[in-house]
């Protein structure tokens, strides 16, 4: 049974906060393979900081009167106020509430629904157990390692159970009975399928991405590990947007409960603090050579370059190391321990570029990336909206620029108002060809898709 206590319908600044209804699809075309109406005009946007008014509209968590260790562990990675989203959805959470988030990437919503439950577990709300579903590997171990930075500590234990890593040391962590599950959900139904996970006692189901991961294929499994848990009293479903196809999941998922919704700055327009350019492919010359001038002459110190397919980034990366980049990529070809090795090279600063496919677009707080490069412009513009989300976050400047060959973004009339359709001239480079489709895979097929701005050093890290 779900809780359905009545939550007060309030406003504060953007954020809009009342129960789930049901929304009339938007009329895009879903078709596999279709591509969104994005014209020039869509990706080309100055950047706007923000002020240190808006920065100082919600609440600190000095305010919160948290549990002494939360509040440290907090500090200690100079978190001081909360965010819109997660101001927005700390009461409903806190009494007990199904809710519905939505908010732009970078907005901080593990923190939205990771800091609640736990404080309600402090609380004496001893018995609580949650289980967070994410669709890819990456945002599930970031999710995990953001867990156990929080209840550093404390005697709470969370872990995180995602594919390609080893089976026996999954089963050792259950064993120690995590309070906090973290997992794909290939991985989870493995470890429920052989016998290895009771989630009879969990009585709290996040899932994060969720519009993503039912895209990704991973419905029946989602139902079927909400299944697995008879003692479920509370349902939380955070994303960047939400699409109306994906309703009657959402729906079905909570049992027919009511749900709050919050909605703050929701992700369906890009974030105000990156300065977005198209930079257009001279004649006679190629997209790749296009991508090492934009690195050359424009690029910053931590680059995240994004391709359509897998081959495409292969070939990128190759080509940029012969061209004496410091570059790596992640994809959903590459093995788990690959791409987190990838990933904490650019975090670290040892390479300055990284190439991915979508697999990096969602979820990822990627420290201090200066610049997001578009080698072509996305498939979709929810696509375009996450990609560049990588930069600009936490109160820091970004910038995002996508490479446009041809007409591409022109109409037939040669306005900037066409989207790429029949317009596309043939590509004059062969490095993203093959283009990976997107949209469901049967069970058994899943493959995991998956100014030079600098921060201040004392920036609020968000996650």
């Amino acid at each position: 049974m779900h809780k359905s206590n009545q939550a007060s319908d309030g406003k504060r600044g953007n954020q809009e906060k009342n129960h789930y209804r049901p929304q009339k699809p938007r009329s895009r075309n879903n078709k596999k393979g279709s591509r969104d109406f994005i014209s020039l005009d869509m990706l080309q946007k100055d950047a706007k900081a923000p002020t240190e008014e808006e920065q100082m509209q919600t609440r600190s968590f000095d305010s919160l009167a948290l549990y002494h260790g939360f509040a440290r562990n907090l500090k200690s990675q100079n978190i001081e106020r909360m965010t819109e989203i997660q101001e927005g959805t700390w009461d409903p959470l806190m009494e007990g509430e199904n809710v519905l988030g939505l908010a732009r990437t970078g907005s901080g919503k593990t923190l939205a629904f990771l800091l609640p439950l736990l404080q309600r577990k402090m609380d004496g709300e001893s018995g609580l157990k949650a289980l967070v579903i994410s669709p890819t590997r990456e945002l599930a171990g970031q999710i995990g390692a953001n867990a156990n930075k929080l209840v550093a500590g404390t005697n709470i234990k969370a872990s995180c159970f995602t594919g390609g890593t080893d089976m026996l040391n999954d089963i050792r962590h259950l064993h120690r009975k995590p309070e906090i599950v973290i997992g794909t959900p290939g991985r989870l139904m493995d470890l429920l399928e052989r016998g290895h996970m009771d989630l009879r006692g969990f009585s709290v189901l996040i899932l994060d991405e969720f519009d993503r991961m039912l895209d990704m294929g991973f419905v029946d499994d989602v139902h079927m590990i909400a299944s697995a848990m008879p003692q479920r009293k509370q349902t939380l479903l955070f994303s960047a947007t939400v699409q109306g196809r994906i309703e009657p999941e959402i729906k079905r998922i909570l049992d027919g409960a009511p749900a709050v919704r919050v909605e703050v700055n929701k992700g369906d327009k890009p974030n105000e603090s990156v300065q977005q350019e198209v930079v257009h492919v001279p004649e006679g010359s190629t997209r790749f050579d296009t991508l090492v001038d934009v690195l050359k002459e424009k690029g910053g110190d931590r680059v995240l370059v994004f391709s359509e397919t897998k081959r495409g980034v292969s070939k990128i990366t190759a080509r940029l190391k012969k061209a004496g980049v410091a570059v790596d990529e992640i994809h959903g070809d590459k093995s788990q321990n690959y791409r987190n090795r990838a990933l904490d090279k650019f975090k670290k600063g040892r390479i300055r570029v990284l190439v991915a496919t979508d697999v990096a677009a969602r979820g990822l707080d990627i420290p201090l990336v200066s610049d997001v490069i578009n080698v072509e412009i996305p498939r979709t513009y929810d696509s375009y909206i996450h990609r560049i989300g990588r930069t600009g976050r936490a109160g820091n400047m970004g910038r995002a620029f996508t490479i446009v060959e041809g007409n591409e973004g022109l109409s037939a009339s040669g306005l900037n108002k066409g989207g790429r359709g029949n317009s596309r001239p043939p590509r004059k480079d062969s490095f993203n060809a093959d283009r990976n489709q997107g949209g469901f895979r049967p069970k058994g097929q899943r493959k995991f898709q998956d100014n030079k701005p600098k921060a201040a050093k004392d920036a609020q890290v968000v996650f």
